[in-house]
């Protein structure tokens, strides 16, 4: 589905019946590192919008994104985040032709981070299904004798397709209980040999273990009854 708002014309200089806004050529939702399904619920998580300029963009075109929001869905409500990460300045990022993208990193695309309280709606702990709706803000021109025009359009199914922007949450799962023992002279003093430094090391391992597993925000000690995700 693509819906074109305001300033959306044919571009002049490009093909005859060529709408110069942007274009989505792919997406990612994911929670860290590797790629799991379901989502964990409550988890930090990243959506990547891979965008370019359309295939009957003329050469020197110029759409440049300058907003954005994702609307969530699933659980109960609609949730929106209302700025991308990071937010977009007023030298706004210009999106890549459509022969070069869709990159690696191009600045054009645009990135939302999710709270992990977004995956975690209010009143159920039941696993559902999350639908996600973005809508870009941009202006362009198709050459530079040519006066920027704003334009808006949404995305919320995948590119090529009639399929929604969808992905499954798991339901709410018990904290991973991790028991820390530290191996040494028995006969000695613990602070002696586990150092501040060495606790700092150990509770590094312990954020980056709660990264890449599937659980949800937060660290908590063993004897901590909060929603954290990891006890440790």
């Amino acid at each position: 589905m693509l819906l074109i708002g305001g300033g959306g014309a044919t571009a002049l200089g490009a093909a005859p019946g060529c709408t110069l806004a942007p274009q989505l050529r792919d997406l990612t939702i994911n929670q860290g590192l590797g790629s799991y399904t379901p989502l964990a619920w409550g988890k930090d998580t990243l959506v990547r919008l891979y965008m370019s300029q359309p295939s009957c963009a003329a050469s020197g075109s110029l759409i440049q994104v300058t907003g954005a929001t994702l609307t969530v869905g699933g659980g109960g409500s609609n949730r929106t985040i209302s700025a991308t990460t990071p937010a977009l300045v007023s030298v706004y990022p210009a999106l890549a032709t459509y022969s070069t993208a869709p990159a690696v990193d191009s600045t054009g695309d645009v990135k939302f981070d999710i709270p992990g309280a977004t995956l975690s709606p209010t009143g159920s702990e039941a696993g559902f299904t999350a639908t996600f709706t973005a809508t870009i803000n941009y202006v362009q021109q198709p050459n530079s004798r040519t006066a920027l025009a704003p334009g808006s359009v949404s995305f919320n199914v995948r590119p090529g397709t009639t399929t929604p922007i969808t992905t499954a949450v798991a339901k709410k799962t018990n904290a991973l209980r991790v028991l820390v023992v530290p191996m040494g002279d028995p006969t000695k003093l613990y602070n002696t040999q586990l150092t501040p430094a060495g606790q700092q090391e150990i509770q590094r391992g312990m954020l980056t273990l709660a990264r890449i597993f599937p659980l949800r925000d937060g660290i908590a000690t063993l004897t901590d009854t909060s929603a954290a995700g990891l006890a440790a």
